[in-house]
């Protein structure tokens, strides 16, 4: 299937999903049940900037969150460049990821991509998932060009978005790891550890009595209300949220004694398997092409993190371009990415639940997928 094709099949299921949603339900603020309610738009932006004004890096309290301790400068820098308010805050988003597509000078069609279940989802929440994506994709166009530092300024765009949530830093794997890379990475890490905990000292903040413990705090309250809680059912593709689903229904027939237990228990083995996933990849990645393993880690960042809303599906929508970049996609694939971006978390549909869980299936296919295809190359090669 060309990419003209794709995006124009993509987009018209999708208004068709909405027109339905609204025929049903009759509400066209959230398109039919599929974005939130117009009192609660643009929370998670406002949220966090609130929350972080209150600072010791007391942003955390009271208020659950899996931010790591340098966001707190990127707000910081925010506010100095006057960028406090959403309008400012997505229209620079938007201009950057329009800027991207014109650096790897895609075709006129992909634009139509702004317009995509992901991208509004996202603007609905203004959810910060957003620079992460931006600064994943921009550090991989770079490292895909002729300039003479990429591989350093790849290092730093990874390490920043993954000192704002840890997972992005799997985006390393791409690089050979030999000892050059490896003294680059640690020199780039320094840089991304000493230089705000300097600042934390100018600024007469203990890092380690009020990050620390608040830190610990605030990802407890997530851990329990997204990981371990229902908070997210419905509105996670993670594989672990379908696992939960799953516990959540046989609770309901075996009523477990201790269910929080379990559930904990269960997300320290999913960690486990995750992190011997990774592994497998870290393995395999050099029976594959830069962009497959591009492609498969971000297959593998949608799937892994406990929890995750539709907008980490931005990071699917901004690689779209890279899959008909090396080869044109076939029609299984094609469809299997239409049923991933289509919208389907929906408030307001009794089955939500189930559709997040198979979306999560559906990745794992594409990640077993690609990781056959290395496989077979390695038993042609013997």
């Amino acid at each position: 299937m060309n990419s003209k094709k794709f995006i124009y099949t993509y987009l018209s299921t999708s208004i068709l999903i909405y027109l339905i949603g609204i025929l049903v339900t009759g509400d066209i603020d959230t398109l039919g049940g599929f974005l939130f309610y117009k009192w609660d738009r643009f929370r998670d932006f406002y949220g966090v900037i609130e929350h972080y004004d209150k600072f010791t890096y007391a942003g955390y309290q009271n208020y659950p969150m899996n931010y790591l301790p340098n966001t707190f400068w990127l707000i910081k820098s925010l506010k100095l460049l006057g960028i406090t308010s959403y309008s400012t805050f997505a229209t620079i988003s938007i201009c950057a990821s329009i800027l991207l597509f014109r650096y790897i000078k895609c075709k006129k069609e992909f634009f139509l991509l702004f317009f995509s279940f992901p991208f509004i989802f996202w603007f609905d929440r203004g959810n910060f998932e957003i620079l992460i994506a931006l600064l994943v994709m921009w550090a991989y166009a770079i490292l895909k060009s002729d300039l003479r530092y990429k591989e350093y300024i790849f290092i730093l765009l990874i390490l920043i978005a993954g000192s704002i949530k840890i997972f992005p830093i799997i985006f390393l794997i791409i690089l050979p790891l030999d000892w050059i890379r490896i003294r680059k990475i640690i020199f780039t890490t320094l840089i991304i550890v000493v230089l705000p905990f300097s600042l934390y000292f100018l600024t007469n903040v203990n890092p380690l009595e009020s990050e620390i413990s608040l830190l610990q705090e605030a990802f407890k309250d997530f851990s329990d209300k997204y990981y371990i809680g229902s908070a997210s059912l419905g509105w996670s593709h993670s594989f672990f949220n379908g696992f939960k689903t799953l516990i959540l229904l046989l609770d309901k027939i075996f009523i477990f004694q201790n269910l929080n237990s379990l559930l904990s228990l269960s997300l320290k083995i999913y960690y486990i398997l995750g992190a011997l996933l990774g592994l497998l990849i870290l393995i395999q990645k050099n029976k594959l092409s830069q962009t497959n393993l591009f492609l498969l880690l971000i297959y593998y960042y949608l799937l892994i993190p406990p929890s995750g809303g539709e907008y980490t599906l931005l990071f699917l929508i901004l690689s779209i371009p890279y899959y008909f970049d090396s080869y044109e996609i076939g029609k299984l694939e094609a469809v299997l990415l239409i049923l991933i971006l289509i919208p389907a978390s929906n408030s307001l549909n009794p089955y939500t639940e189930v559709i997040a869980v198979f979306k999560s299936v559906l990745i794992s296919y594409l990640i077993l997928k690609q990781l056959r295809g290395s496989f077979s190359k390695q038993l042609e090669a013997v």
